[in-house]
């Protein structure tokens, strides 16, 4: 639906707006607050899916500690904040909570409904106009502190329309953002599904009726009686990937984009040529990855190519099956991952690799379990990625109809 007439906004990002709309300057609309902070606040966090809340209601662990609290302020419920840093990324929305933060938040009250403000915001990061205003050199980011906020272009519509505005934005955006839970959980436990059914067949295998023995690995253990223990430094000779700096970006992994590290072609062919490129058939090598400790195969690599430094190559030396190795080091890095702090980043040395040992079923048998395995994952990936992409879906009709109601291109009380 839309409102009976328009005019020309004058803004770039926006071509007409309800006749009776006006555009006023940040300044005129907004007050820059400057709160006191008392003495049993805790620390504010302005996270970038909008959320203003205690930074121990989203988690403990993984944040920046300050030892000196030069310049906090202190965050009432309902004030509205932006994220200087991070409000170009959606880092925009109203306080919950009584507590200070650091001043790279502005903090700022309104005579206008705030929650009207705070979708407005977020609906110029939606389209990137905080990225096109910027003037910075730090790569996807920009500073979005007060003086900019200050003489920033505001839609405002009469308050009762901002109030309605705003009252079916927060059901319609709520009910998108519970599906979006909804789902998410969903794939966590496909996910789930994934992982304990890969643990389980190269474990176990495929015979249930087989005798087992005890491995003596706690990530693994009982397993076949006909399985064989074999060092990974025999299985596998390892090379740490070069400097990869100069070459063009590619992909490797179970997705495209899911780790990029590789190229067939430099950056500046001819000065540095392909010096350091490999050149392996897809069937004979594994790569790990340094940081994150993943395992992944070269599904879409073809021909020559360059290696960062934080990417391992593993060789095959005695033949045995890269799929089968590929299932197995799933849940001995899960199991490694397990036992690392939350705050710190999973890593995986060379060194690491060296000392895992594996339980291996003749070569035929882990054939068998990498095909059984192929396609069971498959299925399970397939239903992951159309979850994913229905997420993606709902995340771009959520933008679409924030930006919408809150520019007055659509009309929706």
């Amino acid at each position: 639906m839309r409102y009976d007439s328009y005019k020309k906004s004058g803004i770039e990002w926006v071509e007409s707006i309800p006749e009776h709309w006006n555009i006023v300057r940040g300044k005129n609309v907004l007050e820059l607050l400057n709160r006191p902070v008392l003495d049993d606040d805790d620390i504010i966090t302005c996270f970038r899916d909008g959320e203003v809340t205690l930074r121990k209601n989203r988690r403990e662990e993984g944040f920046t500690i300050s030892l000196k609290e030069i310049g906090y302020q202190g965050i009432e419920p309902g004030d509205l904040v932006v994220h200087g840093m991070d409000g170009f990324a959606g880092a925009i929305g109203v306080s919950d909570s009584r507590g200070k933060a650091t001043p790279v938040l502005n903090v700022m009250g309104s005579k206008e409904n705030k929650r009207f403000l705070m979708y407005y915001l977020r609906a110029l990061s939606y389209r990137d106009v905080f990225m096109s205003l910027s003037t910075g050199i730090r790569v996807r980011s920009c500073d979005l502190r007060w003086n900019k906020l200050a003489v920033l272009p505001l839609i405002i519509p009469p308050r009762e329309e901002q109030d309605k505005i705003v009252e079916w934005l927060d059901e319609k955006v709520g009910r998108i953002d519970e599906l979006v839970v909804e789902i998410k959980n969903s794939i966590q436990e496909y996910e789930l599904l994934k992982e304990g059914t890969i643990k389980k067949v190269v474990t176990k295998g495929l015979n249930v009726s087989k005798k087992y023995k005890n491995s003596g690995l706690e990530w693994m253990g009982e397993v076949p009686v006909d399985w064989e223990m074999i060092p990974l430094k025999k299985l596998y000779s390892f090379e740490k990937g070069k400097n990869a700096a100069l070459y063009t970006q590619g992909y490797i992994g179970e997705h495209i984009g899911e780790y990029p590290v590789y190229s067939g072609q430099t950056a500046n062919d001819g000065v540095m040529g392909r010096i350091d490129s490999y050149d392996y058939d897809i069937d004979e090598c594994l790569f790990t990855t340094t940081v994150g400790a993943k395992v992944m195969t070269p599904k879409i690599l073809r021909g020559r190519f360059s290696l960062s430094q934080n990417c391992l190559i593993m060789k095959n030396q005695l033949n045995c099956s890269n799929r089968f190795v590929y299932y197995m080091l799933h849940p001995l890095f899960a199991y490694e991952k397990a036992l690392i702090p939350s705050y710190m980043q999973p890593s995986l040395r060379m060194e690491d690799l060296r000392k895992y040992k594996l339980f291996l079923p003749p070569k035929d048998e882990q054939e068998k379990i990498a095909d059984y395995l192929d396609d069971k994952i498959d299925k399970i990936d397939s239903i992951i990625r159309e979850k994913e992409k229905l997420l993606l879906d709902l995340q771009i009709y959520k933008k679409s109809i924030v930006y919408e109601a809150v520019t007055g291109e659509r009309k929706v009380y």
